[in-house]
């Protein structure tokens, strides 16, 4: 079970739903997906005849690692020709590598793509004294989910206590950014269970969902569409949980990845707790079942455990982000902190 350590039944997203069809907020009615595996399928908008396959993979990349899903995990890449190729009958087909074809082939250890040695800073870009060797829970490649411009991929690593999300190039197949998500007071602190992209690209959104934290990363481009500079946006985290308290910042690892290239990735802004972390909706009710900090829970059973599963963003900048126990809040993702504008109950959208 991805979660069971939150008590959320088994409320991992693999069988995420959205809304009814027939509620949605700000009559934003443009097709914005509600699960993850609809994002994840999505075609991009052109299909050209050079493509790769991504696919990730869970197991540990470390031998004799305690648990499954702990230590490192493996990204595989294919080749447009050498998938049909196999279609075809043929030999199957060989993963690409992530080091330029030093290594031969792959598949990519992320724990190579995203080196040890890299260092964890705060804030202030002040380090912390740690390296990402030394961190704990760095495993488990949940899924990657492409930019619109089909440049960038986000990697999600969702070992339980761990909260890591970075940015690879698809084009250079190397790291662009790596930070780690909010710690909370909720039981099991942090995870990274997936992250999506606002549909111009200009932001990332991330389902903490140990932290039952919403959480934003701003990505700047150039001319070109490369990221010239992605921020972990603190002022932009959004808690959907109950009587929640940070316990530790957000932070961004810097120093070169493993092509010799560095990493862009910064933590700015500061936590919004008095309105962004407070119990109650703009409604009035309950954010998450039997809070202290509302008179009532909210209409059609309410939302019993807002884990976060998938934040889904629309064309109109409203995201829906879907929970584990049930139940679907939409926040408006160029706000900040990200503000509720949408809610609905358990009954209205059943839990996973």
């Amino acid at each position: 079970d991805d979660s069971d350590d939150d008590d959320d039944d088994d409320n991992d997203g693999d069988n995420d739903v959205g809304n009814d069809g027939n509620d949605n907020a700000n009559n934003d009615d443009d097709g914005a997906a509600t699960s993850c595996r609809a994002a994840i399928g999505a075609p991009p908008s052109t299909v050209s005849a050079a493509y790769e396959v991504w696919a990730s993979d869970q197991s540990n990349s470390v031998a004799g690692a305690a648990a499954r899903g702990v230590a490192g995990s493996y990204l595989w890449i294919w080749d447009a020709a050498d998938v049909e190729r196999q279609v075809a009958g043929g030999d199957a087909a060989v993963p690409l590598s992530c080091d330029g074809g030093a290594s031969g082939a792959g598949p990519c250890d992320v724990l190579d793509v995203f080196p040890g040695a890299l260092q964890q800073v705060d804030a202030n870009g002040d380090a912390t004294g740690a390296v990402l060797a030394d961190l704990p829970h760095f495993g488990r490649l949940h899924g990657m989910i492409a930019d619109p411009q089909q440049r960038y991929v986000t990697v999600n690593m969702f070992a339980v206590g761990g909260g890591y999300v970075g940015v690879v190039d698809t084009r250079a197949k190397q790291a662009v950014a790596l930070f780690r998500v909010t710690e909370t007071n909720v039981a099991s602190k942090r995870s990274v269970h997936m992250s999506t992209w606002s549909a111009d690209g200009s932001a990332i959104l991330i389902a903490n969902l140990h932290g039952k934290v919403l959480e934003r990363i701003d990505v700047t481009r150039d001319a070109t569409g490369a990221i010239t500079d992605a921020a972990f946006n603190r002022a932009a985290s959004l808690g959907l949980g109950k009587a929640m308290a940070i316990t530790e910042s957000a932070s961004a690892f810097v120093g070169v990845n493993q092509r010799g290239a560095p990493l862009v990735g910064r933590v700015v802004g500061d936590y919004d707790v008095a309105v962004a972390f407070g119990d109650a909706t703009p409604a009035g009710v309950c954010k998450e079942n039997g809070c202290a900090g509302a008179p009532r829970d909210a209409a059609a059973g309410g939302r019993p455990n807002n884990v976060v599963i998938c934040p889904i963003a629309s064309r109109n900048d409203n995201v829906y982000v879907t929970l584990g126990g049930g139940g679907l809040l939409v926040a408006d993702l160029a706000a900040t902190p990200m503000a509720i504008v949408g809610e609905y109950g358990q009954a209205v959208v059943n839990g996973a």
